[in-house]
This record gives C-alpha cells, sequence and structure tokens, in this order.
C-alpha cells in the first residue's frame, strides 16, 4: 500500500511539475527567435486575465493540464497576450498599450483567442471560444498542420515565386488584420527585390509609422514628443510625411491649449500663440492653413487683454487658513 502511495505521489508531482514547466512568454518577438532556434512553432494565447471568465475557464480546464501542457511544449513555444483592466498584471500601461496594438495587428476581437504562429509571427490558424477539454484542443491546434506545411514549402520557393506565394497568401487573410500584417509584409518585401508586388513601399511606410507611434508612447511629455517628431520628419517617406505633420499639429495644439488653462504671465499666452501658430503651419491644406492662421491671429491679437481675460475665468485661489 505504502508503495503504491509513493508512486501515486510521484504521478501526481509529475503532473504538477509538467503543468508548472508551461511557461508563457510575454514578448512577441523573442518568442519568435526561441521557436526559430528550436525548431518550433508559436502556440499565441489572447486573453484577458482578470475580466474575461471564458478565458479562466479554459485556462483552467484546458491550458493548465498535464495532457495538454506535455503535448504543447513538444510543438510550442507558448505566448500570453493579455489585454487586463489592470495594467499592473502586464508591467504597466506600455505593454498593455503594446498588447492591444497586436491584438489589432492580428484582427483579434474577441477572447479568448488561440492563434498558431510560425517563428516568422506569420499566423496559420486562429480559434476562439473555450475548448471542450485538452484533447479537443489538441485536434483543433493539429487542424493548423496542412497550413504550416504549405508555408514552409512556399518559403523554400526561389525568390521571386515566393513573393507571389507569400503575396496570394496576405491576400487570402482576413480584411481586418491584412492592413496590419507587418510580419508577412516583411517576408514579401525580402523575397521581391525590384518590388514588383508594390508590397515593400507598403511594409516601409508602416513601419515607420509604427516606430514613430512606439517612440512617441515611451516619451514622458509634449516636449519629448515634439523632440521625437523633429528627429523622424528629415527622415520620413513622402507617402508618410502628412501624416507625421498631423500628429505634430496635434501635440502643437494641445500644449498652446494648456497654456491658456492657467496662464502665468502675458509671456504664457504669447508661447501659446507661438505653439498655435506652429500647429498651423503643420497643415497640408494650404486653404484650410490660410484661413486657420488668420483665426488665431485674431485670437491671440492683444495677448494682454487675453491674459487679463483668461484670469477672470480662473477660480480664486482658496487661503488656507492658520
Amino acid at each position: 500500500m505504502f508503495t503504491k502511495c509513493l508512486f501515486m505521489a510521484g504521478v501526481i508531482a509529475g503532473a504538477v511539475a509538467s503543468a508548472a514547466s508551461m511557461e508563457w512568454m510575454t514578448d512577441l518577438e523573442q518568442a519568435g527567435e526561441k521557436a526559430a532556434a528550436e525548431g518550433k512553432l508559436l502556440l499565441v494565447e489572447f486573453t484577458g486575465s482578470d475580466w474575461c471568465t471564458a478565458c479562466k475557464v479554459q485556462k483552467k480546464k484546458v491550458l493548465e493540464k498535464p495532457e495538454f501542457t506535455d503535448w504543447a511544449q513538444q510543438h510550442y513555444v507558448p505566448v500570453m497576450v493579455d489585454v487586463p483592466n489592470n495594467a499592473a498584471l502586464v508591467g504597466g500601461k506600455a505593454r498593455l498599450q503594446a498588447n492591444k496594438q497586436i491584438c489589432e495587428d492580428y484582427g483579434i476581437k474577441v477572447f479568448p483567442a488561440l492563434v498558431v504562429m510560425t517563428p516568422e509571427l506569420v499566423p496559420m490558424g486562429a480559434y476562439y471560444g473555450i475548448q471542450a477539454s485538452p484533447a479537443a484542443a489538441i485536434t483543433t491546434l493539429q487542424g493548423c498542420n496542412p497550413a504550416v506545411e504549405r508555408f514552409r514549402k512556399t518559403m523554400a520557393l526561389p525568390a521571386e515565386q515566393r513573393a507571389d506565394a507569400l503575396l496570394a497568401m496576405l491576400n487570402k487573410s482576413p480584411e481586418s488584420s491584412r492592413k496590419n500584417n507587418l510580419p508577412l509584409m516583411r517576408l514579401i518585401a525580402e523575397a521581391d527585390a525590384d518590388n514588383s508586388t508594390g508590397i515593400r513601399a507598403v511594409y516601409l511606410s508602416l513601419q515607420q509609422i509604427r516606430m514613430l507611434d512606439a517612440q512617441l508612447k515611451e516619451a514622458e511629455n509634449i516636449a519629448e514628443k515634439l523632440a521625437v517628431i523633429e528627429h523622424t520628419l528629415p527622415q520620413a517617406l513622402p507617402e508618410n510625411k502628412a501624416a507625421i505633420l498631423k500628429r505634430k499639429e496635434t501635440l502643437l495644439r494641445v500644449r498652446a491649449i494648456e497654456l491658456l488653462q492657467a496662464p502665468a504671465s502675458v509671456a504664457d499666452v504669447e508661447l501659446s500663440r507661438d505653439f498655435a501658430l506652429q500647429a498651423v503651419d503643420c497643415m497640408t491644406d494650404e486653404t484650410a492653413r490660410t484661413s486657420q492662421r488668420k483665426s488665431v491671429e485674431q485670437y491671440y491679437a492683444n495677448p494682454k487683454a487675453l491674459y487679463q481675460e483668461l484670469k477672470k475665468k480662473q477660480p480664486p485661489i482658496k487661503k488656507i487658513r492658520k
């Protein structure tokens, strides 16, 4: 009896260890590198860990079961893209925003979702809702195998044929994710040296805007954001210049408005005017720019009078009684 107990204890301990060893990475690109090095695919779970009831059920019924984790770890590098209400669960607002962007890129609008991806981060299949059991989940994920095999054969083609085949794959992908499918666009651009597909230009344009927006999110204030834009503008692709200038215009307008909320002096009003005029200069439509400049100049025509008017609207400062 004691021997049987030891044996069962060993089985249970092994199962617990197996489940515990299923570690989900959180950085998609790093996971792709790991998958490439290990010759595996990616299993990406899109979830809302602190609010999605269905996600919690699937985690308990399927994703943490030893029979699933043992199988999954043989074939996949697990990745979790979590979009919780509490940003602290993913390390802060920056990571939460990045995860939301990943959801948008892959057209994920329903949780839970399991997506099989290649190491190049190209999706091979997406499955939504709760899988009934570990066995059902395994069967579902194995349904991606034919698509994976076709992709691998495509990647082995000569460059020109590969570009055309990948373009066909892009065109067949869901419209919700097609315009943001940078991984597949990158593969097409790499194979299409003469840009016969036209995808290279689209890819480079999207990549530049994506990198700019990521840098803007990391900047701590408007001054830093404007510095990022000033650094990017000289290198801006022609098709991106208007979009980048629009971001600059928005930031300048926000700064101008901030200075008018509680101006400390006439100098603040004059500085606000300067920012407002700079914002106008970012407008690409000449007619709108001329009209807007006239409006700004009229509004700030008398900075001293405007300052006095704004001061009257400010709530009085309450004195603290000692």
